[in-house]
């Protein structure tokens, strides 16, 4: 992979973000409804899969915090040191379970209760509750870590560019992430998985079409025999040519 490419196909993630994340956040915003883990969720996801393509190509808690603590932190510094509490609250709640972490501490300091709350809003009297920490007025102790879900996907966008520009200037970080982004995208050897070979069989030996190189639909088959012509006839013509 030239350096070019890795590059274009971070290009390509914010460009995801754009449809994925921001597109549907406005929706929510616009209609005043939810999107509150569901754009967590994917953000969380996505720093997942940056922080194994920076680290080792592999997915894991260790990789994803760090990749925060860098490149987040460049986004916000409010993040700094309190990278690995967010990606559990927001990360392990949401992915795992259905709902952000809650956290108790029965410590000789002083008890607390640490809660989550977030806003779906652009407006800039919202945004800037995004990560401040608020105490319940009706519950002493009991406080909730806010963030602002326009805000959190701006600090993802801006962490992809931060990490790009890194990538820029470092051959090494730049040679590590080739090697990453190939050991994330390898195909998976059904042949060593007998049990996904097996289910990957009833998929497609049910295929009911074509799709030409759009992924346009261009033809139903109309039964099993039609099927089987389409796929040791005009495919095997192909493969002979």
């Amino acid at each position: 992979m030239q350096q070019q490419s890795i590059l274009a196909h971070l290009i390509g993630i914010i460009e995801s973000i754009e449809a994925d994340l921001m597109f549907p956040l406005r929706a929510h915003e616009r209609e005043d409804r939810g999107g509150f883990f569901s754009i967590s969720r994917q953000v969380f996801c996505y720093v997942d899969y940056l922080g194994a393509l920076a680290a080792d190509g592999e997915n894991s808690t260790k990789n994803a915090v760090a990749y925060m603590e860098r490149y987040f932190t460049r986004a916000n510094p409010n993040y700094s040191g309190k990278c690995s509490l967010m990606y559990s609250m927001w990360r392990h709640g949401t992915v795992h379970e259905y709902d952000p972490k809650v956290f108790v501490s029965a410590d000789a300091e002083g008890r607390f209760r640490l809660s989550w709350g977030a806003n779906n809003t652009s407006a800039a009297h919202n945004r800037k509750w995004h990560l401040k920490c608020l105490c319940r007025d009706s519950k002493p102790g009991y406080y909730h870590w806010f963030i602002n879900l326009f805000e959190l996907v701006d600090e993802l966008r801006r962490s992809i560019t931060f990490f790009a520009a890194d990538l820029e200037l470092d051959e090494k970080a730049l040679q590590k992430a080739r090697r990453n982004f190939k050991k994330l995208s390898h195909e998976i050897d059904l042949d060593k998985k007998p049990n996904l070979l097996s289910e990957a069989k009833k998929v497609v030996d049910v295929a009911a079409g074509v799709i030409d190189d759009r992924g346009q639909v261009i033809r139903e088959f109309k039964d099993a025999i039609e099927r089987e012509r389409f796929i040791t006839e005009e495919w095997g013509k192909q493969l002979l040519s």
